[in-house]
């Protein structure tokens, strides 16, 4: 139970909820689990215009708050 209390720290964990709430984001919305593309720049392409729609929309919903 040591080793356990030792991993259980709240900033690893939050990183942790950030991180896996984003990747649930981008898989629900953006359908990242499902690619069309067909060569490795295409696959860049693809990732890098869902990033930044990513960051474009939650930029935009902060700035609404």
């Amino acid at each position: 139970m040591a080793s356990a209390r030792k991993h259980n720290k709240w900033e690893l964990l939050k990183a942790r909820w950030i991180t896996e709430t984003r990747f649930s984001l981008l898989c629900t919305v953006f359908d990242i689990e499902h690619s069309l593309a067909r060569s490795l720049a295409g696959i860049e392409l693809w990732i890098e215009r869902i990033i930044f729609t990513h960051n474009l929309c939650y930029s935009f919903l902060a700035s609404e708050i």
